[in-house]
């Protein structure tokens, strides 16, 4: 899984086509996706790639703990 999903991510963040940018982002919300929210942006937090963390938002580009993410 982890291998698969930083694969996804590296491509979502050096891709600068909107389109695939897009799919890539389905992607990862569809297979990564948590019920959580950004506190920040209020966007759809995914699971974190890193170890520490235990959410990632791509808008704002950070991961995030636990209490971080807002139902």
């Amino acid at each position: 899984m982890k291998k698969r999903y930083k694969q996804l991510l590296d491509q979502y963040y050096k891709t600068e086509d909107e389109e695939t940018r897009e799919r890539l982002k389905q992607k990862l919300y569809k297979k990564y996706g948590t019920n959580k929210r950004c506190f920040r942006c209020k966007s759809q937090l995914l699971v974190s790639d890193l170890k520490s963390y235990s959410y990632l938002c791509l808008e704002c580009d950070e991961n995030m703990y636990s209490f971080e993410g807002v139902d």
